[in-house]
């Protein structure tokens, strides 16, 4: 393991009571994770039916292995200037890195919304197996 500052924070000192000037550390593992790179994609579709026909674009694609599907997620947002609401489906999908900028081309031209979520998290860690699964199940 290895610390990486990004910048620095005061902080309480528990045994005098003061501030400190303190460095802000985050933990990464030096052993990168290697090319393809995984990732989980999620993406707000207005109904079931949308979320089904996004999945079912992605996975024939070969762009997902796999494609969660939940049902009845409550969403609060900021849309032209007020705040809205609605009932969403969310679809959680697991695929490579190199995939991305064709998953958000296929989302956008099948998508109702003007502007879907289309958001990725990078996968840090997992079970070796799951992440081999991945990588031979997608292309691009």
């Amino acid at each position: 393991m290895s610390f990486i500052t990004f910048g620095t924070v005061d902080y309480l000192s528990a045994s005098t009571g003061l501030w400190k000037p303190g460095k802000w550390h985050i933990i990464c593992n030096v052993l990168a994770m290697e090319e393809p790179g995984f990732i989980v994609v999620f993406v707000t579709a207005s109904s079931r039916e949308e979320a089904d026909k996004i999945a079912s674009i992605l996975l024939e694609s070969r762009k997902a292995a796999c494609v969660n599907i939940i049902p009845q997620v409550s969403s609060r947002f900021w849309w032209h200037g007020k705040i809205d609401s609605g009932e969403e489906v969310l679809l959680v999908i697991k695929t490579k890195g190199s995939a991305m900028p064709e998953i958000i081309d296929m989302v956008q031209t099948n998508h109702s919304y003007s502007v879907p979520e289309i958001i990725a998290m990078p996968i840090v860690s997992g079970n070796p197996d799951y992440l081999k699964w991945i990588n031979s199940e997608v292309t691009g």
